[in-house]
């Protein structure tokens, strides 16, 4: 987003003004992170940065009035540089944000972003709570991509899901019984025709979670329907989500007038250490032919981060093993069953301290490589790149 004096003013004002305020109620937290990519042999066609590094440093803080009122404040700082220079793309957290509320500063390919990820003032009343501004709001129980996280999801191989990104939004929850939750929430996206209106229900019967998204996303009207329980210690999980599309056809629009998104996953822990989770996932708005993936990817609900997908079927799992008191290994797989292609990403996750974690990890990539020509044709969807190796580093306070 590009700074504006309103939006600058605003955020020096919050805060000079919050963060003391919160630093008076409650400690502040926050933490530092470093992360470094390496990528190896990326073809020309489809070219990916050959490094990255990116450093955030984030400060949350939060004050409770003697009215009962919560006052959350976050503010994070963030500088990614790319090598050699790449475009940067424009996040897709933007979509669901009116307000300009970052400094942001690009020179050749390094970008740094100042920028106010949380300032929401919650007051709860019995059984009803009240949220308004800037916040991170989630929906879902699947673990791994679920249909019903359609506000801000998570791509199914982020590497960082501690903190999700805060949108501009009003929620209004209810409980009407102990197993019970109904929410409204209405978010503010950088334009009128993003503007979002969403009612979710849960409630718990005989042990199974129920779940009901239904409303207007983004200009897309929805129903979503999710089912979580377990059956003989096994985690299983079921989710949909049916659109109908905004400018179909268009360049800036979705690429049917109908669509589905749905999944289906299943999670076993085996003792106290090693845990498998596995998923289908089935992306309506994707494509079987891939020569057709980079028309998929510039279509709406791709920018907006809806889902990072351009195939039609996926085979998604993850494992996860305690190798040592202070190791944890890692590993996730993503399968595009259309193209046969697919990533495979093995991860160590080691606690130097108590606030102190390194993770270690590297991505490999197998499919039909980019068909070289007068116009470059993607063969499969991760057939670009043998893959990349990276170091995470996180400190938190």
């Amino acid at each position: 987003m590009h700074s504006t004096l309103c939006s600058n003013v605003t955020l020096l004002l919050a805060a000079l003004l919050l963060l003391p305020a919160a630093a008076c109620a409650f400690s502040l937290g926050g933490h530092l992170k470093a992360l470094g990519i390496e990528t190896f042999d990326s073809q020309d066609a489809f070219p990916v940065a050959d490094r990255a590094l990116s450093t955030q440093l984030r400060l949350d803080g939060t004050h409770a009035f003697d009215s009962g009122a919560l006052m959350e404040l976050s503010v994070e700082a963030r500088l990614l540089g790319l090598s050699p220079a790449r475009l940067l793309i424009e996040p897709s957290e933007a979509v669901n944000r009116r307000f300009d509320l970052d400094f942001e500063h690009t020179r050749g390919s390094w970008r740094s972003t100042l920028e106010l990820d949380r300032m929401s003032l919650e007051q709860s009343h019995g059984d009803l709570r009240l949220r308004l501004g800037r916040q991170a709001i989630g929906f879902g129980r699947i673990a791994l991509f679920s249909p019903l996280d359609v506000i801000a999801p998570f791509p199914p191989d982020a590497l960082d899901t501690e903190v999700r990104p805060g949108i501009d939004a009003l929620r209004l929850s209810y409980w009407p019984g102990p197993s019970s939750e109904v929410e409204l929430i209405g978010v503010l996206g950088d334009e009128a025709a993003h503007n979002s209106l969403l009612l979710t229900a849960t409630r718990n019967i005989f042990h199974l979670d129920l779940l009901l998204l239904a409303g207007e996303l983004r200009g897309r009207r929805l129903l979503g329907l999710g089912v979580a329980g377990e059956l003989f210690g096994m985690a299983l999980r079921a989710e949909s989500c049916w659109y109908r599309g905004t400018d179909v056809g268009q360049f800036d629009g979705d690429p049917k007038e109908h669509f589905s998104i749905w999944a289906f996953e299943a999670g076993y822990l085996f003792g106290d250490d090693f845990s498998v989770t596995a998923q289908y996932l089935h992306n309506g708005v994707g494509t079987n032919d891939p020569a057709l993936y980079g028309a998929t990817l510039l279509s709406a609900p791709l920018r907006e981060g809806l889902i990072p997908l351009a195939g039609r079927q996926y085979l998604l799992a993850s494992f996860s093993d305690r190798l040592h008191p202070l190791v944890t290994g890692h590993l996730l797989y993503i399968r595009n069953l259309g193209d046969d292609s697919a990533m495979v990403r093995p991860q160590l996750e080691i606690s130097l301290a108590d606030e102190v974690a390194l993770s270690l990890f590297v991505t490999l990539h197998h499919g039909d490589r980019v068909r070289e020509g007068m116009i470059p044709v993607q063969e499969s969807e991760f057939g670009d790149r043998w893959g990349s190796a990276g170091a995470f580093l996180r400190f938190f306070f």
